[in-house]
């Protein structure tokens, strides 16, 4: 199980960087990657020890991390377009009124 818990320790270290390097498909590919690491770790019935609890605590806090690096993103992008959007009407409006 601690093998397994490092891993999934460096995969999400690996997302972490390539979300600050701004490869969003490498995200992607890595998120899902990280994903189903999750369900194969913890479908198996091995228990975890309390030495264990750390690692875990630390995947979560990472995960809460780039969660909330992901929300912001999402909402930046957003406000990116809307603006963008408004930008192209006003330029439409201003050559009609040309």
């Amino acid at each position: 199980m601690q093998a397994k818990l490092n891993e999934l320790l460096l995969q999400i270290e690996n997302i972490e960087e390539q979300l600050e390097a701004n490869e969003f498909d490498e995200t992607l590919k890595e998120l899902n990657s990280f994903q189903s690491s999750l369900e194969i770790t913890f479908s198996n019935p091995e228990k975890i020890s309390v030495n264990q609890y750390p690692i875990l605590e630390n995947i979560q806090n990472k995960v809460n991390e780039i969660t909330n690096k992901l929300i912001k993103l999402q909402s930046q992008k957003r406000q990116d377009i809307t603006k963008l959007i408004k930008n192209k009407k006003k330029v439409g409006i201003y050559n009609q009124i040309k």
